[in-house]
């Protein structure tokens, strides 16, 4: 996967504090998520959702990754629960746009000036709570987002005693060293980050006073009363939008809306499964789901559609790629067709006059990435979407633009005009070009020659097995959308090409000394490499029964791909193998993981596929403990390695559990 670090013009994060007793000040709510009518917590959200006690890790600066973060409904900005000795704080807003912590406590809750003689944390997916022991009274604390770039904090005070309490609230920040502080027209702070316009403006009610301090703000209210057994609440809007948001008309069912929109995304998640899920992989799966949510993004600058950052924790990701996209959608098709539409939307939209999709486009005004393409996966996210939803205006809506990608390759990257294409880039570098295969640095390509196709086209001097089987499989997959929507002559095109350069696949790749599919170089010979471009015939349908038996056993075998993290980027007896810094040198990618085991379904050998998954799932770091999902695992000790929080990483869990079919 290519890197590139962007840096984002800072748009306004506004907040907006409203105090209720009783009743709730009169606003519109920007979720069209129909309410629950519940007055807490949805019941049906119990047996679904599952929570995870503790506290969070205070930022040790704006550039921390570390720090879980709370993010939802494609916002630019998130918040964090504190470490316990800062309990009664939201530590944020964590802005997206230039990427950074603006504060350690961003929004922090005092009563009386009081510290809590117990506190307790709690984080589910979609929210965070605290509970505040002081004597005779408790804060309840919750956060949560209410629509898209709009989050509501809560602070309810229950008087657990008989008699009233009169009693002092005020908030407070403190931000970093590099943060600057204002105070604007009534009670409004500005916060703003190193050399950028204020990107935080906190609204405090008109009866506030605010003051600066040398390390932040401070904001107080007049006292208040809380009568004996009764409960009072004050909701902040957490806007990330340029004008403030007023709080919803009634935030309750603006709480009561994010608990049913939240179960109902866990449960389709799990009942997406073509097994019943075991109580671990029911764990995994809503961590999956969180994972993809998190790094949802809404449109920005000239990006009109939402999608899937692969990694919010990594800022070099903060943009949206082709085959990542791809598989985002499958996974998100399941329990969010919505969103899966967008996600393919935001890349096809980008795609040029002769039907080429870039690698990655950014929401900032720097070039987005034209060099270089990716795999040709994006026929098979339609059809997923179209298998869940039936949605046939969005086939007839993509259609032309997946034929037209599709016609691309054998236009650009078939140096040789023999109907099998190459990994190429459009600005005649290997870089690009390895770009292109997605595995950027793969001992297959090392020793790779380029050669001109035509303006902006060129070829690496090798044609390559998994970019052909993945092209037999989108003709496929295109004839099928073609004939739902009634056009069977276009459709038995596709399937006689398909069934010849399926052929063509199966003889002039397979290596049978090895026992391998393998890329050719242009003069006949293998290129050098043990990877998972091996075992994609498998998944895509175009390898005999002989010769995925022998795929087979070179995936199991504990000396090539059945390590302790097992199907890794490289046979672990390969000389190249570099797992610690080899990136696609060893470690093992999930989705390429995922594409092994549906291959290995496909032909029958069941058993192999669940007890390597099975191993990977055990053994991947963190994945059964609640752990950041990561871009990908050292095959020989498990460590999680490179970007926390990777979408593309979560999307192919969920296909693991589900036992999601390779396609037809």
């Amino acid at each position: 996967m290519v890197t590139k670090r962007r840096i984002f013009a800072s748009r306004a994060l506004v907040l907006t504090i409203a105090a209720t007793l009783g009743g709730c000040p009169r606003a519109s709510t920007p979720s069209a998520t129909p309410a629950a009518t519940d007055e807490r917590v949805a019941s049906t959200t119990d047996s679904v959702i599952v929570g995870e006690p503790g506290f969070g890790t205070r930022p040790e600066g704006p550039g921390d990754r570390e720090t879980e973060l709370l993010l939802d409904w494609g916002s630019w900005a998130g918040w964090a629960l504190p470490d316990r000795d800062h309990a009664g704080t939201w530590v944020g807003p964590f802005d997206l746009h230039a990427p950074g912590w603006r504060a350690a406590e961003g929004l922090a809750f005092t009563v009386d000036g009081q510290s809590p003689h117990d506190a307790s944390a709690h984080r589910e997916p979609g929210l965070l709570t605290q509970t505040l022991h002081y004597e005779g009274f408790r804060a309840e604390l919750r956060l949560w987002f209410s629509g898209p770039n709009h989050a509501m904090a809560e602070f309810e005070l229950v008087s657990e005693i008989d008699r009233a309490l009169e009693l002092r609230l005020a908030w407070h920040g403190k931000g970093f060293s590099d943060t600057t502080w204002a105070l604007r027209k009534g009670a409004t702070i500005e916060v703003s980050g190193p050399g950028e316009p204020g990107s935080v403006f906190m609204r405090f009610p008109a009866d506030g006073r605010a003051e600066l301090r040398a390390d932040g703000y401070g904001v107080s209210l007049p006292a208040i009363t809380v009568d004996g057994g009764s409960r009072r609440s004050w909701f902040v809007s957490l806007s990330s939008e340029a004008a403030p948001l007023d709080p919803p008309a009634d935030p309750r069912q603006s709480f009561d809306a994010n608990r049913a929109r939240w179960a109902g995304y866990i449960d389709a998640a799990r009942s997406a499964a073509a097994i019943t899920l075991s109580p671990a992989d029911q764990r995994l799966a809503q961590a999956s789901v969180s994972t993809l949510v998190a790094n949802w993004r809404q449109p920005f600058g000239p990006i009109t559609h939402e999608g899937l950052f692969p990694a919010w924790a990594y800022d070099g990701f903060h943009g949206f790629w082709a085959w990542d996209s791809w598989k985002h959608a499958v996974a998100l098709a399941a329990f969010d067709p919505r969103l899966a539409k967008e996600q393919v939307r935001v890349m096809l939209e980008a795609q040029n006059d002769r039907g080429m999709v870039p690698d990655v486009i950014y929401p900032g005004a720097e070039t987005d990435n034209w060099r270089d393409t990716k795999p040709p996966l994006a026929a098979w996210a339609v059809e997923q979407i179209v298998l869940r939803d039936g949605d046939l205006d969005f086939v007839r809506e993509t259609l032309p633009r997946l034929v037209a990608y599709h016609e691309w390759w054998f236009r650009d990257r078939d140096h040789d005009g023999n109907g099998l294409c190459e990994y190429g880039s459009t600005d005649g570098t290997r870089i690009a070009a390895a770009w292109e295969s997605g595995m950027d640095n793969a001992v297959r390509f090392d020793d790779a020659k380029m050669l001109g196709n035509g303006p902006q086209a060129w070829s690496m001097d090798r044609e390559s097995v998994d970019l052909n089987a993945y092209l037999v499989a989108e003709k496929r997959i295109l004839a099928r959308l073609h004939r739902r929507l009634g056009k069977d002559s276009l459709a038995e095109d596709l399937e006689r090409e398909s069934s010849k350069m399926a052929e063509h696949v199966r003889t002039q790749f397979w290596d049978d000394a090895r026992g391998w599919f393998r890329d050719r170089r242009l003069d006949g010979t293998f290129a050098a490499g043990w990877g998972p471009e091996g075992w994609i015939p498998l998944w895509a349908g175009v390898a005999s029964q002989e010769q995925a038996s022998r795929v087979r056993d070179a995936m199991v075998d504990p000396q090539k791909f059945g390590t302790h993290v097992p199907l890794g980027t490289l046979a672990a007896d390969d000389p190249q193998f570099d797992p610690s810094r080899g990136y696609w040198r060893g470690p093992v990618w999930l989705d390429q993981a995922y594409f092994g085991l549906a291959g290995l379904r496909r032909h029958g050998f069941d058993a192999d596929a669940d007890a390597l998954q099975a191993q990977l799932l055990e053994h991947a770091e963190g994945l059964r403990e609640g752990g950041a999902i990561r871009e990908n695992y050292h095959p020989l000790t498990g460590a999680g390695q490179n970007a926390r929080h990777f979408s593309w990483s979560a999307a192919s869990i969920l296909m693991m559990v589900w036992r999601l079919p390779a396609p037809q």
